[in-house]
């Protein structure tokens, strides 16, 4: 096996290293390096993509599965009211995740005779730079003060101790849950080729047009060639029994075929699973096959870039496995999903009745997936009347991408709506606005949901949505004229002539805030008492 360091130059490029295993690449660097360099930037820029793991239905499904595991841990004997339950979130990324799922396990735990059991989310990432900003996150503040969240540094590819920053708990001897999101599918794995009945492991070589290849260049991904080389030989023993057994059963029942085996990831359970000494709920969600018949006929991997990262598929089947193997629960959609599978994992002997019902009703069937899929299907929809489009909003718990995909529908339906259905719309806002989490993605969600209510005549509360946008965002020429339209309805001329102006200095073409701005000198130069009557397709809401 060549060394990292020894470059050969061959046929113009550069072989950075060669038959390496997998899970020993050099890959795994510059994964490692870009996450490093990009920090949150990686999911508010939508690098990374987040939105199915992070919505409010997953985090709903969640906090409801791990209820019932706290019920069947309660039953069992394993809770103690004097020590925290940790649901221990891997590589948290842009804070989302947690920011919906403690809100909702908090709503739902107060409902229950568990309401005093205690209970902190701890989100955690390999690099504690990129937490540092979660931290201060205003959405978050509440819940850290309260202590329903805490920080810790866990490198999900090799975990040790985990220890909170704010209140120094060791995750420890007490039912843990392990949440990992779009995690194991960026976490070292192994390669192996069954052929004639024997497994052979798949080394990668790795080339570049250049010796100087260093995991820090944003480019380095892009930069590299990939090939695959089968071992002769049978693959060795890998160690673990569990994953002999896995490695072995394919080679019997499998005829041509590559798998992934993720070493990393069955690590990371099995260390987690090992330190707390209690029951372990896992909720792992990801691309990647969930059954032994899903692994037939596959070739190479595919390497999927993210920006300057990557993820592959994982192999459920394979966590399953290793987790039977361990006596342990293995709960999975009995059908292959076609955009993620969400599986559960309970080890430590527990009887899991009721985290199994659970996780059947809101997870495997209907759960994130199917709503994704049928989401794929239908979108754009057409012709929907108000409150079919509010019915979508709430079916999704308000989710602001849901919500950003039906705003022009909303803005065009709105102002001709009935009162009840314009009082329906306003609570939508009232929702959409409470769940909202910001990772510093381009849409202006106060701009857009503060133009809805001046469309439907609530203009002050539109002026504080506005407000709300210029205080995360600083002043924009749409949100100034925004503010002026509102102010001009309420008549506050003097200020509503400010804001346009103000707009105008910071966008001289705007012709619409040119316009409004006209209308109001006109207005002002004379006797301003009385209903102003706005121009034919006026200053009526736009989009923005």
């Amino acid at each position: 096996m060549t060394d990292a360091k020894r470059i050969v130059d061959i046929k113009g490029g550069h072989v950075l290293e060669h038959g390496v295993p997998l899970s020993r690449s050099r890959l795994w660097e510059i994964q490692r390096s870009f996450y490093a360099r990009q920090g949150l930037r990686a999911w508010g820029d939508g690098h990374v993509p987040s939105g199915i793991t992070s919505n409010p239905v997953i985090a709903s499904g969640y906090a409801e599965v791990i209820l019932a595991f706290l019920r069947d841990c309660d039953a069992a004997g394993h809770l103690d009211r004097s020590r925290p339950v940790h649901v221990l979130e891997l590589g948290s990324g842009s804070g989302r995740l947690a920011f919906n799922l403690v809100r909702r396990l908090r709503e739902l735990l107060a409902a229950t005779t568990l309401r005093d059991q205690p209970v902190t989310l701890v989100l955690s990432d390999f690099d504690r730079a990129k937490l540092e900003p979660l931290a201060t996150h205003p959405r978050l503040q509440a819940d850290l003060d309260a202590g329903w969240l805490d920080f810790a540094v866990v490198d999900a590819a090799d975990p040790g101790e985990v220890r909170t920053w704010r209140r120094k708990q060791l995750v420890a001897d007490a039912p843990l849950v392990v949440v990992a999101n779009y995690v194991f599918d960026s976490l070292p794995a192994d390669l192996y080729a069954i052929r004639g009945g024997t497994a052979h492991e798949v080394g990668l070589t790795l080339a570049a047009d250049t010796a100087a290849l260093e995991p820090d260049d944003p480019d380095a991904l892009s930069r590299l060639r990939l090939s695959w080389d089968e071992a002769e030989d049978p693959a060795p023993p890998l160690g673990p029994p569990e994953l002999d057994s896995v490695l072995t059963r394919y080679a019997e029942v499998l005829d041509t075929t590559m798998v992934i085996l993720p070493t990393a990831a069955i690590a990371c359970l099995d260390r987690l699973a090992t330190a707390a000494r209690a029951p372990t709920l896992a909720l792992v969600s990801d691309k990647g096959w969930a059954h032994l018949r899903d692994l037939a006929g596959l070739g190479p991997p595919d390497i999927t870039p993210h920006g300057g990262g990557f993820s592959m598929m994982v192999n459920f089947d394979a966590l399953a496995r290793v987790v039977r193997a361990r006596g342990g629960t293995v709960l999975l959609p009995p059908h292959q999903p076609q955009q993620l599978v969400v599986g559960a994992f309970v080890l430590g002997g527990l009887d899991a009745t009721e985290t199994a019902r659970r996780y059947t009703d809101l997870l495997a069937e209907g759960g994130p997936d199917d709503l994704q899929s049928v989401h794929a299907g239908t979108w754009p929809p057409k012709e929907l009347t108000l409150q079919q489009a509010l019915s979508m909003l709430r079916t999704n718990r308000w989710d602001t991408r849901i919500f950003l995909e039906l705003f022009p529908t909303l803005l065009e339906l709105a102002a001709d709506a009935s009162p009840r259905a314009q009082t329906d719309l306003a609570l939508a806002v009232d929702r959409v606005w409470d769940w909202w989490f910001p990772i510093g993605e381009a849409a202006d969600i106060e701009l857009y949901l503060g133009t809805l209510l001046s469309c439907i005549g609530r203009h002050r509360e539109a002026l504080a949505m506005f407000a709300a946008s210029q205080e995360r965002r600083g002043a924009t020429a749409e949100v100034l004229y925004a503010a002026a339209r509102a102010r001009y309805a309420l008549r506050d001329l003097d200020e509503a002539l400010k804001e346009v102006r103000a707009a105008l200095d910071l966008s001289p073409a705007f012709e619409a805030a040119r316009e409004l701005a006209i209308d109001l000198e006109a207005e002002l130069g004379r006797d301003t008492g009385g209903a102003h009557e706005a121009r034919p397709g006026g200053h009526r809401a736009s989009p923005p």
